[in-house]
């Protein structure tokens, strides 16, 4: 307890901190500390008691909460602490609308002079009664389907008219117009003043939001209130509300109370806003951020096309410096000489098949020609024959009957008489007898024929053999004879009356000694046959090459040769400006001097973006070539993918920095690049690889520290 001393001498007033409570006048008064300390020691006195009601405010602050409770039967209520030693013991769970019981002891506090209660103890009794109603409609909308974010509305992006439902003079109006006036000058609201509490809340707050809704220039609704006490905030959750949001046209904002308010309004709009100033920025785009967009697209844009366009024109520029476009003349020759050589060739063996064709062609006309019975006819001879029965007749009897038989000739056919008897019976197939005579005798034959001649003189003298032989004929004819089937002088006879054909005897061959069979006959001209066809492939052949030593001959000789087309060098500086102008960063131009030249430098786009020349030595006895390679925005990493998995081997210095050094284990894992090295320049990496020797490359990596410091300080 505080004890207070009087110091006061005689006759003098007091000191306010020495005057008791109960013993101050109006000359004597006591101090407000006296008496908040009196009040305290009095309050201090108190026991702890239980007590029951609902929560209607939890807030949490550095541990500790600061809330009241309500009486569940009036609106009487009190404030209670928690301190955070005694949160750790309550259930978790408690929160705004519990019905609880807290075991509190009255506390009351001298400087502010707040009367309050600490808790000791608290738990759960069950929910609060409008808890309980908020959560039986909440699960009630839900079915209905009034908070599925299908149906939630979007916001313009643009807003030319806002719509505000909010108190009058309210601070909520204030931080809602700043700051979107502060976002986007050019806005326009159209406020709807409403209670925002108490039993005016619901209706009015319906009037301006059926007012604003049916405004066709208003674009978006807000709805704001300022922060308070879940009891004020009721009218937000009415059901009335609700389901007038819900059925708005117009897209909703609901700005109510703080972040941990949680009216059911908030569920059911079409945006939740968790203050006033959040749903102002959340509404209107902020014109800075859209012009710094703006900005950011064009200068995008800008880049992209310019690194495009120059990556196209760099290889334009490369397809322009190969020979096929540069000097094309020298391969349409060589592909029309090509041309002319298949030609040739093609020509040829249609030639060679069509002679072939021809030569096989007349040998069969020979062959047809020797076997055909016209030319037999046309040297002279001639066929006799009778119609076929008659001769079968006059077969069996042995006479011909004296049937006139016909005599088939050269050209057309005549007939005449026969009329001798048949030594020998003997069956022809067609009933004829073949007569053979020189032309001279087979005239007269056709001339006695027409005289009808009848007899065996008649025509023994009609019909002869050549060079002498019909005077036999003649002869026999005379005694009554027939002429027998055998060789009188060298011509022949007529066949016997029996129609047996009369032919040349074969040849008797001196080898054999008599006349060769058929069998050797074919076989001889088989094999002379083959001896020619041997021959004539000899001869082709030996045209053959005569033909092709000529034409060689006129290619080499004839055909006209230009000169070779020297290539233009390579402008390496003007491709790398164009590059360095579209990537917006330094790159490196190798100084080419008397040794080098540039046979390629081109900007290789990709995973990693990379700026790589050709170098190659410019005499002919210089043998090898080094690629410089700028790998930008790249590291260490990136040079064994170039390389096709090369590691670093070991490091060397050159002109003051250190190069990784890679080098294949075998001269096959990489055939075109026998070293390489590489450093690190800023964000970029360099590598120089290729089939030079270390000593070549080191020599070209020395010329390059100057540029490769430059880019090493630009990044």
């Amino acid at each position: 307890m505080t004890v207070f001393e009087a110091t006061a001498g005689p006759g003098e007033t007091p000191p306010a901190d020495s005057v008791a409570p109960r013993d101050s006048t109006a000359q004597a008064p006591t101090s407000v500390t006296r008496l908040n300390a009196t009040i305290r020691d009095f309050i201090a006195r108190w026991n702890t008691v239980w007590v029951e009601g609902e929560i209607t405010s939890w807030n949490v602050r550095a541990g500790n909460v600061f809330a009241r409770l309500k009486d569940t039967r009036s609106d009487a209520q009190i404030s209670i602490r928690v301190w955070s030693s005694v949160r750790g013991r309550i259930p978790s769970d408690i929160g705004i609308g519990d019905h609880v019981v807290a075991a509190v002891k009255a506390d009351y506090f001298v400087k502010s002079g707040d009367f309050s209660f600490t808790v000791s103890a608290m738990k759960h009794v069950g929910l609060g009664d409008q808890l309980e109603r908020l959560e039986k409609l909440r699960v009630q909308l839900r079915q209905e389907g009034l908070f599925d974010p299908s149906r939630k509305k979007r916001l313009p992006f643009l807003p030319h008219v806002i719509g505000l439902i909010t108190g009058e003079r309210s601070d909520a109006e204030k931080d809602v117009h700043r700051n979107a006036e502060l976002r986007w000058p050019q806005v326009r609201f159209r406020t709807a003043y409403a209670a925002v509490q108490g039993d005016r809340c619901v209706p009015e707050t319906l009037a301006a939001l059926s007012r604003l809704d049916a405004d066709p220039e208003v674009d978006v609704i807000i709805i704001a209130r300022g922060g308070g006490d879940p009891q004020t905030l009721l009218g937000f959750s009415d059901e009335r509300l609700v389901r007038a949001v819900a059925a708005a046209s117009t897209p909703v904002v609901s700005a109510i109370g703080h972040e941990n308010d949680h009216p059911l309004l908030d569920d059911v709009a079409d945006l939740r806003a968790s203050t006033p100033t959040d749903a102002a920025k959340r509404v209107v785009p902020d014109v800075g951020e859209q012009r710094a967009l703006i900005a950011q697209l064009r200068s995008r844009a800008t880049t992209r096309l310019t690194q495009r366009i120059s990556h196209d024109i760099a290889q334009l520029e490369q397809l322009r410096s190969r020979p096929v476009l540069r000097s094309p003349a020298p391969i349409i020759d060589a592909r029309a000489q090509e041309t002319w050589l298949l030609l040739s060739r093609g020509r040829d063996a249609v030639n060679r098949q069509l002679d072939d064709a021809g030569r096989r062609t007349g040998e069969l006309r020979a062959s047809l020609r020797a076997l055909s019975p016209a030319a037999t006819l046309a040297r002279g001879y001639a066929v006799g024959e009778l119609p076929h029965d008659h001769a079968r007749q006059g077969l069996a009897r042995g006479t011909l009957g004296g049937r006139d038989p016909g005599r088939r000739l050269s050209r057309g056919a005549a007939a005449h008489d026969v009329g001798w008897r048949s030594e020998r019976r003997e069956r022809h197939p067609r009933g004829h007898a073949v007569v053979r005579g020189g032309p001279r005798r087979a005239r007269e034959g056709r001339r006695r024929t027409r005289t009808g001649l009848s007899d065996p003189r008649a025509l023994a003298g009609a019909v002869g053999t050549r060079r002498g032989s019909g005077r036999p004929l003649r002869r026999m004819a005379a005694r009554g004879q027939a002429p027998s089937r055998r060789r009188t002088g060298r011509g022949f006879g007529l066949g016997d009356p029996g129609g047996t054909a009369v032919s040349k005897q074969p040849p008797i061959i001196a080898e054999l000694g008599r006349p060769e069979t058929p069998d050797e006959t074919a076989a001889r001209k088989a094999a002379s046959s083959k001896a020619y066809r041997s021959s004539q492939t000899v001869r082709n052949l030996i045209a053959a090459l005569a033909v092709t030593l000529a034409v060689v001959a006129v290619i080499v000789f004839a055909v006209p040769r230009g000169e070779p087309v020297e290539r233009a060098p390579l402008d390496v500086a003007a491709i790398a400006e164009g590059v360095e102008s579209s990537l917006q960063s330094p790159v490196l131009i190798p100084e080419l001097g008397d040794f080098w030249r540039a046979n390629d430098a081109e900007l290789q786009s990709g995973a990693t973006v990379v700026w790589e020349v050709t170098l190659a030595p410019r005499a002919d006895e210089e043998r090898g070539f080094i690629k410089v390679a700028q790998a930008f925005d790249a590291d260490a990493s990136w040079a064994p993918q170039r390389l096709n998995g090369i590691a670093p081997t070991d490091t060397v210095r050159i002109g003051g920095r250190d190069w990784d050094v890679f080098e294949p284990a075998r001269a096959e894992s990489n055939a075109n690049v026998s070293y390489a090295i590489g450093t690190q320049a800023g964000d970029d990496y360099i590598l120089l690889y290729g089939s030079r020797s270390p000593d070549s490359t080191a020599e070209l990596a020395e010329s390059l520290i100057p540029q490769i410091r430059t880019i090493s300080e630009a990044s």
